[in-house]
């Protein structure tokens, strides 16, 4: 049994059920379905039969089917409008224990709808608009500075409305500009606004000319340099978003930046009224991927709003703190063990090395380790110091380590963190071949709060580790079925799950824990 320092919450889960969420966003755009009036369902003649939807928020339709099921059985099934409009789409889903969810845009069509909101208040109360005369535009690189529609006022508020259709992947710049009158365009003396349309439908919540006495704004800068001059960030394809427990961890705040600049801005007001004196946390993000996230394993960024302020609230930091102008240990990732294990074999530790201020590597430090089971105690080969290694008879049955202390060859800190990694399965004796891969299936993931494990061995046992091989959790099973295991003690960032089937059958995999 493998050591255990946190004990997970397993719950078998023999029931089954179907959820299915369709995206109605383009079907609404098209004119061919109207949320006020229309309805959605999920139909499988004569499979599960005929299910209703429910209308959700921003045009999402949800609905879950558990009773006439059939476990393991797949039902063909499409989506239709009302009594007789169907997609042309024709779907499959298969029945397993618990819940099987399907996610899809009607007839798989995305949208990516941008609706940009913009508050008037302000400028009306300064006298600067009028909203019984007064009208409002978009000018950008959208509409080649020329104008768009005029945008609505919502009811009788201070609120401007307007929904464009822009291409994903391109960044535009813009302005709010009255009565079409380009001397009436705000931020006429500075930087005009950027945004990168994501493949998704979002809303942009703005005031005129960002004034907003109601509220504090903190100004955010991520500088990029060094993650765009590795080949990490492609500002042409990939954008920047931040995620915190301000915006429910994420909600497309994206960041931009000026040409020829590596610093991405961005500016969010926080109203004054919810302000309490506790820091804000947050994590910024590539393509808004918690997968891409930086600060992986460590704790959120954390920030307190002055106010009133004496100064400007801005918050700057480089990508993952990787600044190249402060001495920085370099250090070793994907390392793995590379050979076949078995009895007389030569194996190779491999890995990356990295060193964010430009040292070459120098004499790093290598050392290999057997163990007699996952988790159990290392214990150091004599001689194995080189990064290949023989593996000899008495290692047969054994776990094999490897691990690896970076060095640079200059510089002002010249030593890393020691990283270890662990062989899938034990060592076999010559001509014994490599077990077969689990029947496993595990998701989310990235996961938040539960992970699900759905498994056909008749034995399986888990471990889920942190990135220095420490067991965090640990649950075992002796039956197919589902397993549910809280995560919620653990901290935001990367682990690696351990699972083992009969015949000390292996697989390992990145957990992400949002």
């Amino acid at each position: 049994m493998f050591p255990q320092l946190l004990t997970a919450q397993a719950e078998r889960d023999t029931s089954f059920a179907l959820l299915f969420h369709v995206k109605m966003a383009q079907a609404v755009s098209t004119g061919i379905f109207n949320p006020d009036s229309d309805l959605v369902y999920a139909v499988s003649e004569p499979g599960f039969g005929t299910l209703l939807l429910a209308r959700g928020t921003d045009d999402l339709y949800d609905g879950q089917l558990g009773t006439g099921l059939d476990s393991g059985k797949t039902y063909a099934f499409r989506f239709r409008i009302n009594d007789t409009l169907y997609e042309n789409v024709t779907r499959n889903i298969t029945v397993n224990q618990g819940t099987t969810e399907y996610t899809a845009w009607w007839n798989d069509e995305p949208a990516n709808f941008t609706t940009f909101n913009v508050d008037m208040r302000y400028m009306a109360q300064w006298g600067y608009f009028n909203p019984e005369t007064d009208s409002l535009d978009i000018t950008g690189t959208m509409n080649e500075w020329g104008g768009s529609p005029l945008m609505e006022r919502v009811d009788s508020s201070y609120i401007y409305r307007l929904t464009l259709s822009l291409e994903s992947g391109v960044t535009y710049q813009y302005r709010y500009r009255i009565n079409r009158d380009t001397t009436r365009e705000e931020f006429m003396d500075a930087s005009p606004r950027y945004f990168r349309a994501p493949d998704t439908t979002i809303a942009l919540n703005q005031y005129f000319n960002d004034i907003n006495p109601g509220a504090v704004a903190v100004n955010f800068n991520c500088d990029m340099r060094y993650y765009t001059n590795t080949g990490r960030f492609d500002p042409e394809t990939q954008y920047l978003d931040i995620a915190g427990n301000f915006n429910d961890g994420g909600a497309y705040d994206l960041l931009y930046k000026k040409e020829n600049d590596s610093v991405y801005r961005t500016t969010i007001f926080f109203d004054t009224t919810l302000l309490t004196g506790d820091p804000i946390t947050f994590k910024f993000r590539i393509n808004g991927d918690w997968d891409l996230a930086e600060l992986q394993g460590l704790p959120d960024r954390s920030f307190t709003i002055q106010y009133p302020a004496p100064v400007a609230n801005t918050y700057s930091c480089w990508y993952n703190d990787w600044d190249p102008s402060i001495p920085t240990p370099p250090w070793a990732y994907n390392i793995a063990i590379q050979g076949t294990l078995i009895d007389e074999s030569t194996v190779t530790g491999i890995y990356t090395y990295e060193d964010i201020n430009g040292d070459l590597e120098g004499s790093s430090i290598y050392q290999w380790y057997t163990a007699d089971s996952l988790g159990a105690a290392l214990v150091a080969i004599d001689s194995a110091w080189t990064i290949n290694y023989t593996i000899d008879s008495l290692d047969i049955d054994k776990y094999l380590v490897f691990e690896i202390t970076p060095v640079a060859l200059t510089g002002d800190t010249t030593v890393g963190a020691t990283h270890q990694v662990w062989s899938d399965f034990p060592i076999g004796g010559v001509g014994i071949a490599e077990k077969e891969p689990l029947n496993v299936r595990f998701y989310p993931n990235p996961v938040e709060d539960k992970l699900y494990i759905d498994s056909q061995e008749k034995e399986l046992s888990l471990v889920i580790m942190d990135m220095t091989g420490k067991t965090l959790i640990s649950e075992s099973s002796d039956a197919p079925g589902r397993l549910t295991l809280s995560l919620e003690r653990l901290c935001p960032g990367v682990y690696v799950l351990y699972m083992r089937g009969e015949g000390n059958r292996y697989s390992t995999a990145k957990l992400i824990r949002k």
